[in-house]
């Protein structure tokens, strides 16, 4: 039986490349990987709104213009809440395996709900510094994750009021906002130290959906950044685990 293709979906001021490295590990072990934009960064189109019906729409027609049947959605941070809008809304045009990497849970706090659109107004080096300050935990990695921060910052291109609505939507919904087929299959990977998603909130999402998160240990909401190879193997495992379950 043939294997379903992948797609990973980045996160907020993020870019496919951002998850280049666990797409690597995952074409090698002879997955079909694509990387999407997230709209409205690293050159994808800006949508007339920013809702869960419009990511859906604007996904579906992604898959249908690259051919892609029923693939397994992996979403990160912001990814997670466009992927599963996708499997949501649309579960007949995609497998029933989603993972979630660093999980947006639940809405997030009034004051960052506040304070995220706005970062679309302030200097993107700024920004780019203080969330990294914030999100990383690991151990000399810091100026390489800044240079990928920037890199990916740098092929955003669309209005700052694009980036605003696309932090309203990020910082206003969860994934457990979403209703799922009984048929979607959900599965989470986190890190033990992120700042941004609280391990108590992941563990309580996943309560809820009926699975069992996994933790990558002393990193955080960025471990596709600083432990790339751990949550590659992770999602392999996950793929092995639910094929042979199946």
């Amino acid at each position: 039986m043939k294997r379903p293709s992948l797609v990973l979906i980045h996160g907020f001021r993020g870019a496919p490349f951002g998850l280049s490295a666990i797409a690597d590990e995952l074409r090698i072990a002879g997955y079909d990987v694509h990387l999407a934009p997230n709209p409205p960064f690293a050159g994808a189109p800006t949508l007339s709104a920013y809702t869960p019906e419009t990511y859906a729409d604007h996904f579906a027609n992604y898959l249908k213009s690259h051919h892609i049947i029923k693939p397994i959605l992996i979403g990160h941070s912001m990814g997670t809440l466009t992927v599963s809008a996708l499997a949501s809304l649309r579960p007949d045009l995609v497998d029933s395996r989603l993972i979630l990497l660093s999980p947006i849970s639940y809405k997030t706090a009034k004051f960052f709900a506040l304070l995220a659109p706005l970062s679309a107004y302030l200097p993107d080096f700024l920004v780019n510094f203080a969330t990294t300050c914030y999100l990383y935990t690991g151990k000399g990695q810091f100026n390489s994750t800044m240079r990928v921060t920037n890199a990916c910052t740098k092929q955003t291109t669309c209005p700052k009021r694009a980036v605003f609505s696309a932090a309203y939507f990020s910082s206003h919904y969860g994934v457990a906002d979403f209703q799922f087929a009984d048929n979607i299959n959900v599965y989470i990977i986190a890190g033990t130290k992120d700042r941004l998603i609280s391990c108590r909130s992941t563990e309580k999402l996943a309560h809820s959906l009926h699975t069992k998160p996994v933790f990558l240990q002393d990193t955080g909401h960025l471990h596709n950044y600083e432990k790339p190879h751990e949550t590659a193997e992770e999602i392999l495992k996950i793929l092995a685990d639910s094929s042979s379950a199946e």
